[in-house]
């Protein structure tokens, strides 16, 4: 999966910052929207909800009046609803993958593929009267789904007040403050924690990497998860969010192994996200 692109794009915003990175896991806060496509009702999810996010936070850090917009769509798509592109206008580039499939003998029936294409955000984008838009609901996940969750993948979990959040390999559990469960901050804390125990549980996600890589790993899957989940994710926030990475990159001295490391982790993230 190529993640080039993007991988650029995040260096070059880690490279621009100078903010300290420091622990939040205490703040409670809202639940917010997704990037969405509003004619196919489509969430962007992995890798692509980071690539349409992070557009949408930089205007935010750059104009505090602005009213960020959430919807995506293809050319193709707006061209037929009778939307137009405003002068000057630039597409996101997402990325669509198909599995391979496989019958019960374990034979090949039809080959994976994946391809891009660009997307534009609606606020680059003049809509006719009467254009129907698809909301989504702000995502409200259920009471318990952080426990259905752990139940689900069978997680250990050790958990008291004042407990510094870690993921122990010796004992193949996760650590967090008694009152993680309650607090947004605490929740991506966790699926930081929940990307670590990944690399060692779940078959499809399984791999050995030096400590600096599986940080970055473990950071941008929190990151797609709270996108999964619908948790909000500040302005704020991404400064910190840089900051941490920027923190890990620096144990790779060129930029090109900079670069390959941000790919690969994206890459590894997208196996653990889903």
């Amino acid at each position: 999966m190529k993640s080039d692109a993007l991988a650029s794009s995040i260096l070059e915003a880690i490279k621009n910052t100078d903010v300290p990175w420091r622990k939040t896991w205490d703040e409670d806060k809202m639940r917010a929207l997704r990037p969405y496509n509003p004619i196919t009702s489509t969430v962007y999810r992995g890798s692509n909800a980071m690539r349409l996010y992070f557009p949408i936070l930089k205007k935010l850090i750059e104009n505090a009046d602005y009213i960020p917009d959430y919807r995506y769509a293809t050319f193709s798509q707006l061209k037929k609803q009778g939307c137009h592109l405003k002068s000057g206008s630039s597409g996101n580039l997402i990325l669509y993958w198909q599995y391979p499939q496989y019958d019960e003998e374990g034979n090949l029936v039809r080959r994976g593929f994946y391809k891009t294409f660009a997307v534009f955000n609606f606020s680059d984008v003049e809509t006719p009267e009467g254009f129907t838009n698809n909301e989504i609901k702000r995502y409200s996940p259920k009471e318990n789904y952080l426990k259905e969750i752990i139940e689900k993948l069978e997680v250990k979990i050790f958990s008291k007040e004042g407990m510094y959040p870690c993921y122990n390999p010796k004992e193949n559990a996760v650590y967090m403050p008694k009152e993680f469960f309650t607090k947004t901050d605490g929740i991506s804390t966790f699926f930081h924690e929940l990307v670590h125990w990944t690399a060692r549980n779940l078959e499809s996600c399984k791999r050995k990497l030096e400590y600096p890589h599986e940080e970055l790993v473990a950071e941008m899957g929190s990151f797609m998860l709270c996108q999964h989940f619908g948790v909000k994710f500040e302005p704020s926030d991404l400064d910190n969010y840089y900051a941490y990475l920027k923190g890990w990159l620096n144990a790779y001295s060129s930029e090109e192994e900079k670069l390959k490391r941000i790919s690969e982790a994206i890459s590894f993230a997208s196996k653990a996200q889903t």
